[in-house]
């Protein structure tokens, strides 16, 4: 069943019926949806009472119709419905609308919300809606999210599962966000057994997981599946994205200015630590630091 101007017109119908007040308004509803919408092929089956096929089918296209009409609306409920599509999307760590993915994020994600089950029934009847909502996408060339590498070589669902709840424990969904600044290997802090305290975006996560030691073994075994080289990447991320100046330092904690003189960390908007190099060591900053609002200097990403 594709979605097309007839069944959108069968979702308006069925979105009247369920709320109608009268059982003689519901009748006439119900008898003009079944003759007017369902294949005749089906109109020679058994049927409810009411005239209606499947209740189970009934249910579940009027779910998805109440969500196609809150959300155009913009009605209170859609607001809310808004937000838990936004959810489920986070949930999920997969790139684009969440009615356009592939519908094996069924295995690593919650099952209780009411957009996860119009997202099974709509996938399994190839119904696809146009509800729009903010979408992951790539941060880098080369970027690609970590659940889609993740599932590409493991298969088993409790380990997706807990794979996943790290990832939101760290509150991270991108390989760039779990990448060292130049974009070649694993930065060790996600793989050191705590919370990662720095910042990758400015997402509203849905909730906050249990993690526990056997959800960070199965995180460091998915690591070397998606940093295969030694915790390194085969195809190394290209240049970022362009953004505003203020999403990209507020959404990164470490930077280091052009000539590597100094190296600042971020710790609010308006306080930054500065580091000066240590001249005797060439690769390494002094561990004392001063407090600075801002960079004066042109700064690059860290690690």
């Amino acid at each position: 069943m594709k979605w097309n101007t007839k069944l959108q017109a069968f979702f308006f119908h069925i979105s009247y019926y369920a709320t109608a007040r009268t059982e003689e308004l519901r009748s006439t509803l119900i008898q003009l949806i079944t003759h007017q919408y369902i294949d005749s092929e089906y109109l020679d089956k058994p049927v409810l009472g009411m005239g209606v096929l499947d209740l189970y089918l009934f249910m579940r296209t009027a779910r998805t119709s109440m969500m196609i009409h809150h959300c155009w609306s913009s009605t209170p409920i859609g607001v809310l419905l808004q937000m838990c599509i936004e959810d489920l999307a986070l949930d999920s760590g997969l790139y684009g609308l969440l009615w356009n993915q592939e519908f094996n994020f069924s295995q690593w994600t919650v099952k209780h919300s009411i957009i996860f089950h119009a997202c099974k029934f709509n996938h399994k009847h190839e119904i696809v809606i146009g509800v729009k909502h903010h979408s992951i996408t790539k941060r880098r060339n080369n970027d690609r999210s970590i659940m889609a590498v993740a599932s590409e070589h493991i298969s088993k669902t409790s380990s997706l599962r807990a794979i996943n709840r790290v990832r939101q424990f760290h509150n991270v969904v991108h390989l760039s966000d779990i990448a060292a600044a130049d974009g070649r290997g694993l930065n060790h802090r996600f793989v050191a057994g705590t919370q990662f305290t720095g910042k990758r975006n400015d997402y509203k996560w849905p909730h906050k997981h249990h993690v526990s030691e056997s959800d960070y073994t199965q995180w460091k075994i998915a690591m070397e599946y998606v940093f295969p080289l030694n915790l390194t990447l085969e195809t190394p991320l290209g240049p970022w994205e362009p953004c505003i100046a203020e999403e990209w330092t507020k959404n990164w904690d470490w930077f280091v200015t052009e000539d590597k003189t100094f190296l600042y960390y971020r710790e609010t908007a308006t306080a930054w630590h500065r580091f000066l190099k240590n001249e005797r060591l060439h690769k390494e900053y002094k561990t004392t630091y001063v407090v600075v609002d801002h960079p004066i200097e042109s700064v690059l990403r860290a690690t």
